[in-house]
């Protein structure tokens, strides 16, 4: 033990509520079945029929993506239409992974048990230093203004992994312990390989704007 520093460490973990695991189940059934509404609306507006097929195309990656039967799940749409998701790159590991997980959490919530959640360490008190250094950081970029205290911030740390009894939170020399050294922990999704570890609401958040901005970009490409 350093006499110099004060270590933080987890003392205990309390279980997360199962309303959260819920109501992320029921986001995620809303955002997913969005977006097979809005393919079955690109087939009905091209003057196609909407088949037991016809839903949004979701892969778990580009071959699978481009087999002929996942192309049937995009059939009577519009060509420009079919482009306009194939640019999206709606699978494992494309441009539009995002859309991935959605499918795959939403899966998960469906077919298998309740979504996995943990607390995980996303942020805690900033020190003195700290504040210093973020302060040099505004007055660079803002010449002549006044620096914000910044007493109370909290500083943001990477992503880690679940919260457990013992765990080790941050250690702060003694020149720079805060009177009220405070932590915050956010509830995550964990789910291994498809997202781990990651902040719920953010997470929600994220891929809700995915949804929408693609929904926003295909009725100002006239697709709607």
């Amino acid at each position: 033990m350093n006499a110099e520093e004060r270590t933080y460490y987890v003392v205990n973990v309390p279980d997360v509520p199962l309303p959260v695991s819920l109501i992320a189940g029921d986001v995620l059934q809303n955002l997913r079945s969005s977006l097979d509404h809005l393919a079955c609306h690109l087939v009905k507006r091209a003057g196609g029929r909407v088949t037991l097929q016809t839903c949004f195309p979701i892969a778990n990656g580009p071959d699978e993506y481009m087999s002929p039967r996942f192309r049937r799940k995009v059939e009577g749409m519009r060509q420009e239409a079919i482009d306009a998701i194939d640019v999206i790159e709606p699978y494992k590991g494309g441009k539009g992974a995002i859309l991935w997980r959605l499918h795959r959490l939403n899966n998960i919530d469906k077919h298998r048990l309740l979504l996995t959640a943990c607390s995980t360490h996303v942020g805690h008190s900033s020190t003195q230093s700290e504040r210093l250094a973020m302060q040099k950081t505004f007055m660079d970029s803002h010449p002549g203004q006044r620096a914000p205290s910044l007493r109370g911030h909290l500083v943001s740390v990477p992503l880690g992994v679940p919260l457990k009894a013992g765990d080790k939170l941050h250690t702060v020399p003694h020149s720079e312990l805060e009177e009220n050294m405070q932590f915050l922990i956010d509830v995550a999704f964990d789910e291994p390989d498809v997202i781990e570890c990651r902040p719920i609401v953010p997470a929600l958040y994220d891929m809700s704007e995915a949804v929408l901005n693609m929904t926003i970009s295909f009725d100002k490409m006239g697709l709607l």
